[in-house]
């Protein structure tokens, strides 16, 4: 990776958007439901970047795999793990200006904005602290047709990872997670889905106990989940411990995802000294070290 093209990347984007911070209504359909959706979250150039590099990997692991792509017999999918450290335009996505506060907001570093100044930034060396959000991964997912991921996580399990608190008007989610539409993702698709407010139950969800949601399952036909449909650049933003999966693809073609996600300070993930070294002081701190 081209450290020098990385920081002039970094600034680019960080001086072309500004930090957006979570309004009043995100905060309350976070709760409420588990997820937002952030609308057009990452322009069509550095779509554009990202794509082309998954080209790039893909034919270079698989020579056949555009053919793959379209067909359901076998079915295929294709992934690449630790994107960030691999290429200048997933390294963007660590502390993208779209989702960077809702990180520190519902990881649970940082207090809202008070009522007075709703625009003032929260202090500079709260990313600091204990509770600070730090990548835990990153991963380019591709499927074609036939491929489903089974129904998973939700609170009643009260695992490290699966926590959602909110007390004294503070966030304190174990993980926190973006899904990033590389490309549009419609009926048919194989569309992430999710059981809304399942972060907060108490009860495991009776399909946990059917045989047809083990491992390729999909959430098609499961009570009280609902399809996330997404346009390129689109975001699904989601706390870990709500349950979710998707449904199966039966189209042509493949989905493109970017799964990244973010824990508190706590967590294990821990990339090379020598990529830490090649960040910037601001960056390096959305890494646990």
């Amino acid at each position: 990776m081209n450290l020098e093209n990385a920081r002039m990347n970094h600034q680019r984007i960080c001086k072309g958007k500004n930090h957006l911070m979570p309004t009043e209504m995100e905060d309350y359909l976070f709760d409420l439901r588990g997820y937002l959706i952030l609308k057009q979250a990452v322009d069509i150039d550095h779509l554009s970047e990202m794509n082309a590099v998954i080209d790039r990997w893909s034919t270079e692991a698989d020579a056949q795999w555009q053919e793959k792509s379209i067909r359901s017999d076998p079915p295929f999918s294709i992934s690449f793990d630790k994107v960030a450290e691999k290429d200048a335009s997933f390294l963007e996505l660590v502390d993208h200006p779209a989702w960077a506060e809702h990180m520190k907001r519902y990881i649970g570093s940082q207090d809202p904005p008070s009522q007075e100044d709703a625009e003032t930034l929260y202090p500079s060396n709260a990313i600091k602290t204990g509770d600070s959000p730090v990548l835990e991964g990153a991963t380019a997912d591709i499927r074609g047709p036939g491929i489903a991921t089974r129904l998973h996580s939700g609170a009643h399990k009260r695992r490290t990872y699966t926590q959602f608190r909110f007390h004294n008007n503070r966030f304190r989610c174990g993980e926190v997670n973006i899904i990033l539409a590389l490309n549009d993702i419609g009926p048919g698709d194989g569309a992430t889905m999710v059981v809304p407010g399942s972060h907060k139950s108490n009860r495991l969800h009776p399909a946990f106990k059917q045989p047809n949601f083990e491992e390729g399952g999909s959430l098609d036909e499961m009570e009280a989940a609902i399809g996330v449909k997404l346009n390129a650049g689109d975001a699904l933003l989601f706390v870990d411990c709500m349950a979710h999966g998707s449904a199966r693809r039966i189209n042509p073609g493949v989905r493109r995802v970017l799964i990244y996600r973010w824990g508190p300070n706590w967590k294990v993930y821990q990339p090379p000294e020598d990529f830490l070294a090649s960040l910037s002081n601001e960056r390096r701190n959305w890494f646990y070290r």
